[in-house]
């Protein structure tokens, strides 16, 4: 399968893991589902882009490395109500 159809196929972090050959701890990952897509897209950035398979697979298992040893991004504050640009 190429890889921008395995993409658009990819619904949920698990499928990702799965899809990239990533072992992962499903108990584990379950509270932290969002934290490793956010520490994957940033890991993403790493690699020239178009992003090959290999680069995706590599910046998932950081990502979830990174995860287990207890490192997540921290969420930027909302702005919202702090302007009225889209009211």
């Amino acid at each position: 399968m190429e890889l921008d159809a395995l993409l658009e196929d990819l619904n949920s972090a698990e499928a990702f893991l799965e899809a990239f050959e990533v072992q992962y701890d499903a108990e584990f990952l379950k509270h932290k589902r969002v934290q490793l897509l956010r520490l994957f897209r940033k890991n993403l950035e790493w690699f020239d882009v178009p992003h090959s398979r290999d680069d995706y697979q590599t910046a998932l298992t950081k990502a979830y490395c990174l995860l287990q040893r207890g490192e997540s991004m921290a969420l930027n504050a909302s702005k919202c109500g702090q302007c009225n640009d889209c009211h």
